[in-house]
């Protein structure tokens, strides 16, 4: 969680770095991550699915809680 404009800064940055992760080691990245607001803070980060070539194929919408089933 950040202040809220260094939130904002960084919410559509968090796949694209996973997404170099998962290519770069070959694997599946799975993500279950914070998002909401608390106590002046803010996280988009979003639960998601990265396959090992770096798409994304199924993720909760940025600021929803919510789950995620992928077949591996």
């Amino acid at each position: 969680m950040l202040p809220a404009l260094a939130a904002e800064k960084y919410r559509d940055l968090h796949n694209p770095c996973r997404a170099e992760r998962a290519i770069e080691h070959q694997c599946w990245y799975i993500s279950s991550d914070v998002t909401g607001e608390r106590d002046g803070q803010v996280s988009y980060g979003p639960t998601a699915a990265i396959n090992p070539h770096g798409e994304l194929v199924a993720q909760i919408p940025l600021g929803e809680t919510g789950m995620i089933c992928v077949d591996i």
